[in-house]
């Protein structure tokens, strides 16, 4: 298994997947992949942090989608305004490439399993550990998806795909210490740490 640590990577809060070549099935990247974060969305007609509800508050995340691709949308994360930590909720709003009405998904973020998670629930998670100060950024929690969802089964794609991310976890953590990557290894234990204490 060929995995290495990106020490390139920026960090910020928008989301792009990656989109370079295609990772065969069961093939670990020789890299992490060149994830691209900004600390503002890109303008869009499509997402705009104005549409949240009353009372909301713009968590200052998204995810870009793919452009034109219905099964990867762009998706903008809230609290709401009766969040509560006893049972904590986000707001994910998807937006369809043909400008119709948001798709509306609450999160509830108890109830997140990572042995079975989308993308959305995956970065929403990630949005609550960090938001939580249990991790620095966003980045190994989405390359673990990314990594779990490319080595999935073949076929159309979709960012509601259910993929085991704390599989992917542990498959960075074992590549960094069998090939001396040893910053990886500490970050993806570190996030399997959070995971862990933060598991209802």
């Amino acid at each position: 298994m060929n995995v290495a640590f990106n020490p390139g990577i920026n960090y910020g809060t928008m989301y792009r997947p990656n989109i370079n070549k295609p990772i065969r099935k069961m093939e670990a990247p020789t890299s992490l992949p060149q994830t691209s974060y900004y600390k503002d969305p890109i303008p869009s007609v499509f997402h705009s942090k104005e549409d949240c509800g009353v009372g909301e508050t713009y968590l200052n995340c998204a995810l870009s989608g793919s452009e034109g691709d219905p099964n990867n949308l762009p998706c903008n994360f809230y609290k709401p305004v009766d969040y509560n930590e006893e049972d904590p909720v986000y707001i994910a709003r998807l937006y369809p490439w043909d400008g119709s009405e948001s798709i509306v998904k609450e999160i509830h973020l108890k109830d997140v399993d990572l042995t079975h998670a989308n993308e959305i629930e995956t970065f929403a998670y990630g949005i609550y550990l960090k938001d939580k100060g249990e991790i620095a950024n966003l980045n190994d929690i989405l390359t673990a998806y990314d990594h779990a969802h490319d080595n999935a089964s073949d076929g159309a794609k979709s960012n509601l795909d259910k993929v085991d991310v704390i599989s992917a976890i542990r498959d960075f953590m074992e590549a960094g210490l069998n090939q001396g990557y040893y910053n990886q290894y500490v970050d993806f234990l570190a996030l399997l740490n959070a995971i862990e204490r933060n598991n209802h």
